[in-house]
């Protein structure tokens, strides 16, 4: 070793002394053996040993368990792969996990700042920031977050952005042209973020009380926690969604957390207690109800129905039970023609190539798949023009979302579409989409359903409805708090079948919305509600392309029954 090399290590011995640097992540293996070994002896309490562990071709699971509780405070996950998920619970019942944190390396987004934009505000060129992802490969997307010079929060006034080109100069410089008006909002030192989307952080399926509690979520190249096919009283209490650490070698922060919604769960028997958690940053919605809307395929005879799915099989057996409600719906406006009870419900086959054909018709983003289900019911129907038909039960109904944090994300704060539920002492502040909005989403996503018996109640929300596509043409969800429906022709009559709601003692302050928005309702009670510096400009063309217009801070149309007292407008 010459006299260089020699100084230069012991430079580097001395820098090691002197900072704590990140400690290397072991094989997640080393977990699965502990979770493994715990569950084939009965154990009901295990610690996971601290430390990082690294998830890259096959994520953690918890399989076949029963009564298991799992503490993992010391415990951090670090996924490799956009493809794996990092967690994910199958085929079990009361479990319990504590303390996990979660993040990814390498980050499944990258992030820039804008150096130079085209006379007409079209055009960007960007530099990525030292110290993360390479603007090469995956990253190179069309999905693009706008975000302040200085501050840790998404620019108002700016729409969601798509881009109609994006190329790489080089590996740390790029160019891209908005396939959006942006109005020249966009300018030289605002901050951007390009990010994949793919698998979700916490995938749960086929499970029956799953406690989460306590669980931190850096980052994920998806949803942070998704749930389908599940059972029984699941709980999200105490966790955290947060940009994480800066990495090393970066000067800036991180911009974003998860790629996609913070908790995304449907085709649930019965929703969650959503409750005590902060979910920052994400690219898409805090949280996300939904249950299924099966198109009719076939009417087979008076009792028997074919119903498909633009994928491959999925578990609806699990949860759809003999007895279940079903609700015929009408084309294009979904209205209730009927309510009819299941006798029985089964997977019928992957779909032949008239069925393939009908399904890439039916769902604008379907694909190569589909799936059939046949379903008999326990009395003769007489709607033949019934199109589609929804399960109420799949809709993760009996939720309760209270006392929780959500704020500096993209779009809605709750996309819930579904029934009986508690929305209540929660706070959203600086959202780029509504904070609370009730209602099906059958147009486009054929996402289950309309919403009954919900109370939403002393909410706070300051500072939502920030992206400029809130109010724009084909905006239907125009208020702080939004009960909506989107119809596939506006003019068509609408349906109000959201119905008995309460939406009482909420503070709404600053929003370009109105306060509140109600469509397609029937017996809503508005009251003791406290509105502030809301619409403070007229939004003409805001909601006409869907046959909608606002002009009042609490917006009542196209609805029935609906008692507006005792509210403070200022």
């Amino acid at each position: 070793m010459n006299l260089f090399s020699s100084h230069f290590a012991l430079n580097v011995l001395t820098l090691c002394c002197t900072l704590v640097l990140p400690t290397r992540a072991a094989d997640v293996a080393v977990l699965q053996q502990v979770i493994n070994q715990a569950i084939a002896q009965g154990q009901s309490k295990i610690t996971l040993p601290a430390g990082r562990y690294e998830v890259s071709d096959e994520a953690l699971i918890i399989l076949n368990a029963k009564h298991l509780t799992v503490d993992a405070s010391q415990t951090t996950i670090i996924g490799t792969n956009v493809n794996v998920p990092m967690l994910k619970i199958q085929l079990s019942e009361h479990v319990t996990v504590r303390g996990l944190t979660l993040d990814m390396d390498p980050l499944p987004f990258t992030q820039a700042t804008i150096t130079q934009v085209s006379d007409d505000g079209q055009q960007l060129h960007f530099q990525i920031h030292d110290g993360y992802p390479r603007f090469t490969g995956d990253y190179v997307v069309k999905r693009f977050h706008v975000y302040e010079k200085e501050q840790l929060r998404l620019k108002p006034g700016v729409p969601d952005v798509y881009l109609s080109s994006v190329k790489a100069l080089t590996d740390s410089t790029g160019v891209a042209l908005s396939a959006v008006p942006l109005n020249k909002q966009v300018t030289v030192g605002d901050r951007v973020v390009f990010n994949i989307r793919r698998r979700s952080g916490i995938e749960l399926n086929k499970t029956d009380t799953i406690i989460l509690d306590g669980i931190t979520i850096y980052t994920t190249a998806g949803l942070g926690f998704s749930s389908r096919f599940t059972r029984g009283q699941n709980q999200i209490i105490n966790c955290k969604i947060t940009p994480g650490p800066t990495p090393e070698g970066a000067t800036q922060p991180r911009l974003m957390s998860t790629a996609a919604d913070g908790l995304n769960f449907a085709y649930m028997r019965h929703g969650p207690i959503v409750r005590n958690n902060e979910f920052s940053h994400m690219g898409d919605d805090a949280i996300n109800f939904h249950g299924v809307t099966f198109p009719i395929f076939k009417q087979v005879s008076s009792t028997e129905i074919l119903v498909g799915r633009p994928y491959g099989q999925e578990n609806f057996d699990w949860i759809i039970e003999p007895g279940d409600e079903v609700r015929l719906l009408a084309e294009k406006n979904f209205a209730i023609l009927a309510d009819c009870k299941i006798k029985t419900f089964g997977y019928d086959g992957p779909a032949d190539e008239e069925q393939l054909a009908w399904a890439r018709r039916t769902w604008s983003h379907g694909g190569h798949k589909a799936s059939m289900y046949r379903i008999t019911l326990t009395e003769p129907i007489d709607h033949l023009d019934a199109v589609y038909v929804d399960i109420p039960e799949t809709s993760a109904r009996k939720y309760e979302i209270s006392n929780n944090h959500f704020h500096d994300h993209r779009a809605r704060g709750l996309r819930i579409m579904s029934g009986d539920g508690i929305i209540t002492n929660n706070r959203f502040e600086r959202l780029k989409s509504v904070g609370i909005s009730v209602g099906p989403e059958y147009a486009y996503w054929r996402e289950a359903g309309w919403a009954d018996d919900v109370t939403i109640s002393n909410n706070t929300l300051i500072d939502v409805g920030q992206g400029t596509n809130t109010y724009d043409a084909n905006s239907y969800t125009m208020g702080a708090i939004s009960i909506f429906f989107r119809s596939e022709d506006p003019t068509l009559p609408m349906p109000m079948h959201n119905t008995n709601l309460r939406i009482t003692n909420n503070k709404i302050t600053r929003t370009p919305l109105a306060g509140i928005f109600i469509r397609c309702a029937k017996d809503v009670t508005v009251t003791g509600n406290q509105l502030t510096d809301v619409l403070p400009n007229p939004l003409p063309d805001a909601g006409s392309k869907q046959g909608y217009q606002v002009t009042k801070p609490i917006d009542v149309d196209n609805a029935i029954n609906v008692i507006v007292k005792n509210n403070t407008i200022n």
